[in-house]
């Protein structure tokens, strides 16, 4: 058996991988980038390929309602997963010291959370508060929607 064969056979082998759509270490490691300066450790976790973080739309929407939560862009940190950077529970633990996380559009579980929750549910877990909602672009459309988020807002932040 030549080399060429045992290639063939063992293609996605975790040895040798020269696979180029491997994740990249360096893709894991380094600092989530994000919007704001996260001085009240309330991250905001959207999934947009639209934008860096945020199309205007969108974050005007967003502001509005952080400025009914008494939060201001200061407060907050914007953390858009769609991009190079892998980012996971264990690395937003440990780079952003979360107090509250709300998930637009993204379920906790794909950033390896250890649990699921609907929608609109505040959900305590290991000392923070989560929410998890629609995207923005939905919820900007539907006035039943941004009802049910304002709701669950005011129960996370005690409003």
């Amino acid at each position: 058996m030549d080399h060429t064969m045992v290639e063939s056979l063992y293609k996605n082998s975790l040895v040798g991988n020269t696979d180029s759509s491997a994740v990249d270490p360096q893709k894991i490691t380094g600092d989530i980038k994000f919007l704001g300066k996260n001085e009240k450790g309330v991250i905001v976790i959207v999934n947009c390929d639209e934008a860096p973080f945020l199309p205007d739309a969108h974050l005007g929407f967003l502001i509005k309602m952080l400025g009914a939560c008494k939060l201001s862009l200061a407060d907050v940190a914007i953390v858009n997963i769609c991009g190079d950077i892998v980012i996971s529970y264990d690395r937003i633990l440990t780079e952003l010291n979360p107090v509250k996380i709300i998930f637009f559009d993204v379920e906790p579980q794909s950033l390896s959370f250890p649990l699921s929750f609907p929608h609109y549910q505040v959900q305590g877990y290991n000392n923070m508060k989560l929410l998890n909602a629609p995207g923005l672009a939905r919820l900007e459309k539907d006035v039943a929607e941004k009802n049910l988020l304002w709701k669950s807002l005011q129960k996370m932040f005690e409003l």
